[in-house]
């Protein structure tokens, strides 16, 4: 079989699965998520479940990021009742006011943010899936500020980096390491495993490791260590995103 030229490919689509592993407390936690993107030179699409009740999508159009959230579990609610109520039973009969205002299934919401050269600059660990396939343009920025991979809002564009490129029109990363202001090493991102693609170079398999110092007793600090494995599982020749209609009524309402 004779591959496609570039021009014809020049949107590909990409599914990859993120497993994160974050400390909280004694515990170490756990958070999968199923990613697709697609992606061109100049343009990218994300979806997955990036909340552990709602499915999350980016488009990038022209210098915005359009955030389009949908929620998909109206237990939450109930969870967090039955949570209060058998950690704090003196308030059994009247729960905390901020119960009742989660979402219910099927409800949406949909947000503008500038991104004037093409970041996503998200609050969460789509902030990975962004760098290792989507990233390619903005790192072409002389001056750009790379996001936390693992999604840290306050702290999201505050550190210099030492990255590596794949050569090709694309330039995704190969590895990327994160600095501090005080010179200290935040995060790694490192590609493990790679492909080609229609001229063009993909990760399979790759890793962040990202670090911070948390508060102890007695105003005290401990080393904290987050890390997220990230897979492909498919690749192919994909067609450019559009916004959904529902997506664009939605933005109307906005202006």
């Amino acid at each position: 079989m004779v591959a496609a030229p570039l021009h014809a490919a020049e949107y590909v689509e990409i599914t990859a699965e993120l497993d994160s592993f974050y400390p909280s407390g004694t515990t170490t936690n756990h958070f999968s998520v199923t990613v697709t993107c697609v992606v061109s030179a100049n343009n990218w699409f994300i979806k997955g479940n990036f909340l552990r009740n709602a499915d999350r999508y980016f488009w990038l159009t022209s210098t915005n990021v359009v955030e389009h959230t949908v929620i998909t579990d109206s237990m939450y609610p109930q969870r967090a009742k039955d949570f209060v109520s058998e950690n704090f039973s003196e308030q059994k009969s009247r729960p905390p006011r901020v119960i009742s205002s989660y979402p219910r299934a099927g409800q949406t919401s949909t947000r503008v943010h500038p991104s004037p050269q093409g970041q996503l600059g998200g609050s969460g660990i789509e902030n990975a899936a962004w760098l290792a396939f989507c990233s390619g343009t903005y790192l072409k920025h002389d001056g750009r500020r790379i996001p936390m991979p693992l999604g840290i809002p306050s702290e999201a564009f505050e550190y210099s980096d030492k990255t590596i490129v794949f050569k090709d029109d694309l330039g995704l990363p190969k590895s990327v390491e994160l600095y501090a202001t005080n010179g200290q090493l935040v995060c790694e991102y490192k590609v493990l495993q790679a492909t080609n693609f229609l001229g063009r170079t993909f990760p399979l398999k790759f890793r962040v490791a990202q670090f911070r110092d948390r508060p102890a007793s007695g105003g005290a600090t401990i080393p904290s260590r987050s890390d997220l494995l990230g897979r492909m599982t498919s690749i192919k020749i994909g067609t450019q995103p559009e916004l959904p209609k529902e997506v664009r009524k939605e933005l109307q309402k906005l202006r």
